[in-house]
């Protein structure tokens, strides 16, 4: 996918590789849904990630991710490599997990 991409979900899992790194905005919504993006380890992107009873799992080496906790809502918000199209992810109880390709 070239474009930009919105999702949103409930009750599924949700699975999205790119081949290329990313240009446009990322945007999922989704409840009880799993997150599993693999995108090129040579993307720049910003990130804004939130998960209710799950949590954030980046295998982006030296990622610059603040991360907070508000009751059983933990956010997730920065950036890898500066720069890049922003990623917007939203589930509850699954997991969010970003890996590089």
């Amino acid at each position: 996918v070239l474009g930009g991409i919105r999702v949103q979900e409930k009750h599924g899992d949700i699975e999205i590789r790119n081949q290329q790194p990313p240009v446009k905005p990322i945007s999922i919504e989704a409840e009880y849904s799993e997150i599993v993006m693999t995108i090129p380890k040579e993307s720049h992107f910003e990130i804004d990630a939130s998960t209710k009873y799950g949590k954030f799992v980046s295998d982006f080496g030296p990622a610059k991710v603040l991360e907070s906790s508000s009751g059983t809502v933990s956010r997730f918000k920065g950036s890898y490599g500066g720069g890049g199209p922003t990623f917007n992810l939203v589930t509850s109880y699954h997991d969010i997990h970003l890996s590089p390709s």
